[in-house]
């Protein structure tokens, strides 16, 4: 996998037939257009470099870039049986932080931009929009993207070798519910990796083994309801939450609830939204001590 904090995966396959024949079938259903789903006029891949012995392709635009998330990809062999492949997804992790930057630049607009929304938020204090901008800054560049990348590596991997198995078998790599990329029913993941018994990284989305809904539990948590120290999902509960319902020190979320809390409902000491209630409170309606409402 390599190191964690790298938008980059490797890995390795044994084939049936020996690695070249299945390097051939490989270079075949990428021109065809077979290796990967969602192939069309606006998702598409190009070849950099095809040999017997070596593939290379990348996305050629955008919505491959983003949609798919395999930016770069090279397969070769290495001899027997052995098919190896590693795989950069950067200028997809660029985009995560490009999407991240842009919720910070809204946030940092209504702090630098408007004094009072300022001063509603600091109680006039100077230093306040400082430390509160460099911790959205961390959060939203930083731990965002993080969590997305840790999220995305283990179910891209999973859809790539399940595509290379179909395609080297034979098959329809569309058949296998792994194959297909995200639309499968539900998917799991927990890392190997523990923290005060808890696993690193926790995902739980979509209905699975007679589940309706995913519950993650981790230090990292991500799915429909996800429980941790950071957590996010349609109900989040955690340090840091962000979701539909997010509880927690930091709270960012349709309805909010926290000691800082960003939403549309938002209670908190420090509240901002469109109905406000805290200390101090800025939105449509704020009900608080030190309170901003742009209304008359």
């Amino acid at each position: 996998m390599g190191a964690w904090f790298l938008p980059t995966f490797e890995g390795e396959l044994d084939t049936p037939e020996g690695a070249e024949e299945a390097l051939a079938r490989v270079t075949s259903a990428l021109e065809e257009r077979r290796l990967f789903p969602f192939t069309g006029p606006r998702w598409r891949y190009e070849i950099v470099e095809s040999n017997r012995n070596r593939l290379r392709f990348r996305a050629a635009n955008l919505a491959t870039e983003i949609a798919i998330g395999l930016n770069d990809v090279s397969v070769e062999t290495h001899g027997g049986r052995a098919l190896r492949y590693s795989v950069s997804c950067f200028k997809w992790i660029l985009y995560v932080a490009a999407l991240a930057g842009g919720i910070m630049a809204f946030q940092g607009a209504l702090f630098l931009v408007l004094p009072s929304v300022r001063n509603g938020m600091t109680g006039g204090n100077p230093g306040a929009p400082v430390w509160l901008l460099a911790v959205s800054l961390f959060f939203f560049l930083v731990v965002f993207s993080m969590i997305l990348l840790l999220v995305h590596r283990p179910m891209a991997q999973r859809m790539l070798e399940a595509r290379l198995r179909a395609v080297i078998a034979g098959t329809d790599p569309d058949a296998s519910p792994e194959g297909r990329f995200m639309t499968n029913n539900g998917y799991r993941y927990r890392s190997g990796a523990a923290v005060w018994g808890l696993p690193l990284v926790s995902v739980a989305v979509g209905p699975k083994d007679g589940s309706l809904r995913g519950v993650a539990k981790g230090v990292i948590a991500i799915g429909d309801a996800a429980v941790g120290v950071v957590a996010v999902g349609g109900a989040a509960f955690g340090v840091v939450a962000v979701g539909g319902l997010s509880v927690g020190a930091l709270a960012v979320g349709g309805a909010a609830l926290g000691l800082a809390a960003f939403g549309g409902l938002a209670v908190g000491l420090v509240a901002f939204g469109g109905l406000a209630v805290g200390i101090g409170a800025v939105g449509g309606l704020a009900i608080g001590i030190s309170t901003f409402s742009p209304g008359p």
